[in-house]
């Protein structure tokens, strides 16, 4: 008896949910992924420069740059695919 009502109720909390998710029209859902992917970008951007005592201050060097790289790397194929 229990369980059949825990069953309906829950059901019909998925479908409610379902129906929340699914009235999201997919360009928004791409342009809120898109906006968090350039927000990281901008936190990693304005991190301090951290380079270890007695290596060069190159740009190579600084893991900033490449974490940018694979971040717009990661923005080109979501709006690509």
């Amino acid at each position: 008896m229990f369980i059949k009502w825990l069953v309906n109720f829950l059901s019909s909390m998925v479908d409610f949910f379902f129906a929340l998710v699914i009235a999201v029209p997919m360009p928004l859902v791409r342009l809120l992924f898109i906006l968090i992917l350039i927000s990281i970008a901008v936190w990693i951007f304005f991190l301090p420069k951290e380079i270890e005592e007695g290596k060069r201050k190159t740009w190579w060097n600084d893991l900033r740059y490449f974490a940018l790289l694979v971040l717009f790397l990661q923005i080109i194929l979501y709006i690509i695919f």
